[in-house]
């Protein structure tokens, strides 16, 4: 056979690796289009696990030798990639002792667990750890993540800090004070309300608030009236009641109400600050009988005609009417003859509070209108108004704490 037999022949053959060889061109480029997403996939979970804001470590479940670790995790660790990489993990991060591994060893399952990580230089930080077993290229791992928690615990430790004055307050403090629940029934009180009365602070837990209040009209009678008020919108701020004690003693109280809402704004708790009256209600009291006896006594009285002219004073009342300039049978100043005119005018009692040295006295100008004059009562109310101030003062306080706590628990909970 000639050369051009012999060429002829080939010419089917070399057609065909041709086409062959252009199938696996064809072929290897279909299997790059069908690679290239995997890659491209595998490209995007490693940056992800580069820029992961918290430390992930890839380790050996048999030998626990570290594999690979991510930037934070380096970071947290203080260490160069090479210092880890390749290590065991108790060796140089894991406080456990080798043959104790709390997941391989002792079985045990962490999930968002405060441990603490060692860093390369020695220090122990508290971080909330999670280990997860995964299998990846047929090896069996351990995906350990880490949160520093280091902050989290210096404001847990504050808050705990915070709670503990804000208890001493509330347990030590000169008022009492009861939370009450929207069933009635009290959930909490401090020292100070038991004490007021007259039961143990477990006696008071959980017993209806209107068990404690007095069968009279300014008990239990009013405490309904207080409560229906309270309950259209209206504030309660030193309201005047009577309680009863443990032995049936009546005590007169200063009722304030806060309230305690959910988020749909539906009261869910009351908390009340009830403050001791029983004495300046009995001085009262006192000052009213001694009030039928104005010359014996001890405090202001005075009598003034319709047109302000003094027309009677007893002996404790000479000395506020000297501060005024003034003596029986001579007018009141001008601001106090306008305040008998529009006590009179109006034929109800009016209060004014006036300072005399270091004292302060409350003065009610009761008008006698078919008589033609007002009668004025002084009562001495230093040292209410010293207590008033130092009862404000406390609240402020409890109130401020009360801030700082909700601060801390705000930052808390969104750390977390």
């Amino acid at each position: 056979m000639d050369g051009k037999g012999e060429s002829k022949e080939r010419l089917p053959c070399e057609a065909e690796e041709l086409r062959h060889g252009a199938s696996e061109l064809k072929s290897g480029a279909a299997g790059r289009k069908q690679v290239q997403p995997m890659l491209r996939y595998t490209e995007d979970l490693l940056t992800m696990f580069a820029a992961l804001p918290i430390g992930v470590l890839v380790i050996d479940a048999e030998t626990h030798i570290i594999v690979d670790a991510n930037p934070k995790a380096l970071v947290m660790f203080g260490a160069e990639r090479e210092e880890l990489i390749g290590h065991v993990c108790h060796d140089c991060l894991c406080p456990a002792e080798r043959g104790k591994c709390p997941i391989t060893d002792l079985g045990q399952v962490i999930d968002r667990a405060e441990h603490e990580l060692v860093t390369a230089r020695g220090h122990r930080v508290p971080v909330l750890k999670t280990v997860i077993p995964v299998v990846l290229d047929g090896k069996h791992r351990l995906l350990e993540t880490f949160v520093d928690i280091t902050e989290y615990k210096q404001a847990r430790e504050q808050l705990q800090e915070s709670e503990e004055k804000y208890r001493d307050l509330y347990e030590n403090a000169p008022n009492a004070y009861l939370s009450v629940g929207a069933d009635s029934l009290i959930r909490r009180c401090n020292r100070r309300a038991a004490r007021l009365l007259g039961y143990a602070v477990e006696e008071l837990m959980g017993r209806p608030i209107f068990d404690l209040y007095a069968d009279t009209p300014d008990g239990k009678e009013k405490a309904s009236q207080v409560v229906e008020r309270f309950r259209a919108g209206q504030t309660i701020t030193d309201e005047e009641l009577q309680m009863q004690r443990a032995d049936g003693t009546p005590v007169w109280i200063s009722l304030t109400v806060n309230t305690i809402r959910d988020i749909t704004g539906k009261v869910v708790e009351t908390r009340s600050m009830v403050v001791d009256i029983t004495e300046r209600k009995r001085a009262e009291e006192q000052a009213e009988e001694l009030a039928r006896f104005p010359s014996e006594n001890p405090n202001p009285v005075l009598r003034v005609a319709r047109d302000g002219t003094v027309i009677y004073a007893n002996k404790a009342a000479m000395p506020l009417l000297n501060s005024w300039g003034c003596d029986i049978g001579r007018p009141l100043p001008d601001e106090w003859r306008r305040f008998t005119a529009e006590a009179f005018n109006s034929g109800s009692k009016g209060d004014i509070e006036v300072q005399y040295d270091d004292r302060t006295f409350s003065l009610t100008f009761a008008p006698v209108v078919d008589e033609g004059y007002v009668n004025v009562y002084g009562l001495d109310v230093t040292d209410r108004k010293r207590a008033e101030k130092e009862r404000k003062q406390l609240i402020t306080e409890l109130e401020e704490r009360n801030v700082e706590l909700r601060r801390f628990t705000y930052t808390v909970s969104h750390d977390l």
